[in-house]
C-alpha cells in the first residue's frame, strides 16, 4: 500500500542529502500507522445509539446528475445547518462548479466527480458567508473511536464509499438501467446519520434520494474499500494502491470547538 503525492514532500534541497530524501519519500508513500490487517479489521461494537442532532429533520434530496453525489451530499448538510440557524436560502449543487476545478474526460462533456478537498472548500465558503460557527476538515483512515466521537458531538460526516452501479437512479439514454453493470462498484458519497450498535445498523443519507439502513459490517467494508468491492472494478485498485483514493475518507463538518 502507498500513500499521498510528492506535493506533500517538503525538502530543503540545499541542506538535505539524497539519503534523507529517500527516507522521507519512503515514509510518505507507505501507511506507517495502518497496516492491511488494521485497515480491514471490524470494530468491536457496544450497545450505544448515536446520531446527528434532529435526525428526523435532515432533508434528503436526490442528486441532479449521475456524477454529482458529492455536491448533493454537501448540499444536504449545508441546508440542514442553514435551517438550524433560521436562514432561508436555496443552495444549488451546480454552484460548486464555479468554485472548484472539475476535470473533464477528454471529449466527453461530463465531470468525473469531486474530491473531498474541493467539497470541504465549498462547504466552508458557504458556512463563512452565512456566519455559521462550523468548520470543515478532510480526514482519511477514520478510526471507529473518532467516528463515534464526532457523531456524539453531532458533527456531520460525508463519507466516500463503494456503491453498486445498478443502484444509480439516473437512467441510461433509453430510459433503462444497464443490468450488465450489476455488481460493478464505484466511489459514491453519503452522509452518516446514525449508528445503532445494539442492532448493528448504520443509517445514511444516500444522494440517490433516500435514507438507507445498512448492516454495520457492510458499511464498514464499503468505506474501508474492502478488496471485494475494488476487484469488481479494477480501475480503482491502482488509485487505492497509489494513495490517491484512501480508505475511510470523509469531510467532517463540526462546531469549531470540536477536535
Amino acid at each position: 500500500m502507498r500513500k499521498i503525492l510528492f506535493k506533500d514532500v517538503q525538502l530543503n534541497h540545499a541542506n538535505t542529502s539524497w539519503e534523507d530524501f529517500d527516507r522521507q519519500k519512503n515514509k510518505l508513500f507507505n501507511f506507517p500507522f495502518l497496516n492491511k490487517k488494521e485497515w480491514l479489521d471490524m470494530p468491536v461494537l457496544n450497545n450505544e445509539i448515536i446520531g446527528i442532532a434532529e435526525i428526523e429533520k435532515f432533508r434528503v434530496v436526490q442528486q441532479e446528475t449521475r456524477d454529482s453525489c458529492g455536491t448533493c451530499a454537501a448540499k444536504m448538510v449545508i441546508e440542514t445547518l442553514l435551517s438550524q440557524y433560521k436562514i432561508n436560502k436555496h443552495i444549488d449543487e451546480k454552484d460548486v462548479i464555479h468554485h472548484s476545478f472539475l476535470p473533464k474526460l477528454g471529449l466527453i462533456k461530463k465531470t468525473i466527480g469531486i474530491t473531498q478537498d474541493q467539497l470541504a472548500s465549498w462547504i466552508q465558503k458557504l458556512l463563512d458567508e452565512n456566519n455559521i460557527d462550523y468548520t470543515t476538515a478532510v480526514q482519511h483512515f477514520m478510526s471507529y473511536p473518532q467516528i463515534k466521537r464526532y457523531l456524539k458531538h453531532w458533527a456531520y460526516m460525508i463519507f466516500s464509499y463503494m456503491w453498486d452501479t445498478i443502484d444509480n437512479p439516473h437512467k441510461s439514454k433509453d430510459g433503462e438501467k444497464d443490468m450488465l453493470l450489476k455488481g460493478v462498484h464505484h466511489p459514491h458519497y453519503c452522509v452518516l446519520l446514525k449508528i445503532d450498535e445494539d442492532k448493528k445498523i448504520v443509517t445514511i443519507a444516500n444522494p440517490f434520494g433516500y435514507q438507507e439502513e445498512l448492516p454495520f459490517n457492510e458499511f464498514w467494508q464499503r468505506i474501508s474499500l474492502d478488496p471485494k468491492y475494488l476487484h469488481s472494478n479494477k480501475l480503482y485498485i491502482p488509485l487505492v494502491e497509489s494513495g490517491i483514493y484512501k480508505p475511510r475518507s470523509c469531510v467532517i463538518v463540526s462546531k469549531k470547538n470540536i477536535q
